[in-house]
């Protein structure tokens, strides 16, 4: 198991979490575009890749979109292990300081 630790996580508030993994990654890059106007030095923007989307076609849409948009550079380009299995995550928010 995984510990997690994050402010007021709760089951309230776990659909605002998101795993890097499962994000829309043209929306990052269209994020990092926008922001990129207005930085005046250079960004670090990630691409995570899950398997299930994980080609050559993919990975070349997303960084043609982001030459299109203007994006200076990209820093990692994350994908998961095909051995890696999902892993169960405790919630270890709600316990004292010294346990965890």
């Amino acid at each position: 198991m995984i510990p997690v630790v994050v402010p007021n996580l709760s089951l309230d508030t776990w659909q605002y979490y998101t795993p890097a993994y499962e994000l829309d990654q043209k929306i990052l890059v269209k994020a990092a575009a926008v922001r990129g106007k207005w930085i005046d030095q250079g960004q670090s923007l990630n691409i995570f890749l899950s398997l299930d989307k994980a080609s050559g076609g993919y990975l070349n849409e997303i960084y043609q979109l982001a030459w299109e948009l203007g994006v200076k550079s990209t820093y990692y380009l994350r994908s998961e292990s095909p051995d890696s299995e999902k892993v169960n995550v405790a919630d270890r928010s709600i316990e004292c300081e010294g346990c965890q």
